[in-house]
């Protein structure tokens, strides 16, 4: 279901996030190719690590500003990479 909802809405998987609360949720990510923040107090629903757990989604906003910055600052570094080039 997540590969239609990606298709439809003419997203590609490394622009999406998954987020859920269980190893499915974390597989069904890895499997789409989708980033996947886990949902807990800790890693043990997950058989592997996620490589971001939040203990709720509170700081959820703060998290995405925080990341959508760092992709920014990597696309800013490239292109004067590019451009001195």
């Amino acid at each position: 279901h997540l590969r239609e909802i990606l298709s439809i809405n003419r997203y590609k998987a490394s622009e999406a996030v998954y987020i859920g609360d269980s190893d499915i949720d974390r597989r069904t990510a890895l499997v789409v190719g989708c980033k996947f923040i886990g949902i807990g107090l800790n890693y043990e629903r997950f058989r592997k690590k996620p490589d971001t757990l939040m203990n709720n989604l509170n700081n959820l906003y703060e998290f995405f500003e925080k990341w959508v910055l760092n992709v920014k600052l990597v696309k800013d570094i490239i292109t004067k990479y590019m451009k001195d080039q």
